[in-house]
């Protein structure tokens, strides 16, 4: 559902209740324990999603995107095409989010672990490997 609420779809049934992405809708489903960091069949999370509906028509998305990122989605996760919500933001809009400031340590690590090919499964922890490979 957090996936639908953030992105760029028709009305709500037959009936025109409300239009995606809806930022009302997103923190309902966060609060109520939706998982910012889940992801479809092609590896999007909500944030790629809503990444991806923020353009000049729709600026208010961007209210999502920092939504999602307050809530510990994380900006440099990869989807299945490797694409990061930076990439699919651009760099005009991503400026507006404070890249620099949204990424930690971790994240950071994760990143020159899978850009310099190192080895890593098996020799670290699931929940390691697991967030390497997000990265």
């Amino acid at each position: 559902m957090l996936h639908l609420a953030c992105s760029r779809a028709c009305s709500l049934g037959r009936y025109p209740v409300t239009k995606f992405p809806n930022e009302r809708v997103v923190s309902i489903l966060i609060r109520s324990g939706g998982d910012p960091g889940a992801r479809d069949k092609e590896g999007k999370t909500p944030l790629h999603l809503a990444a991806e509906t923020v353009d000049a028509v729709h600026p208010a998305a961007l209210d999502i995107v920092k939504l999602l990122l307050d809530s510990g989605s994380h900006i440099d996760c990869v989807d299945g095409s490797g694409l990061t919500a930076i990439d699919v933001l651009g760099p005009e809009m991503a400026l507006k989010i404070d890249p620099v400031r949204r990424q930690t340590l971790q994240c950071l690590c994760a990143r020159v672990i899978k850009k310099h090919r190192l080895k890593y499964k098996g020799l670290t922890p699931f929940c390691v490997s697991d967030f390497v490979d997000h990265h």
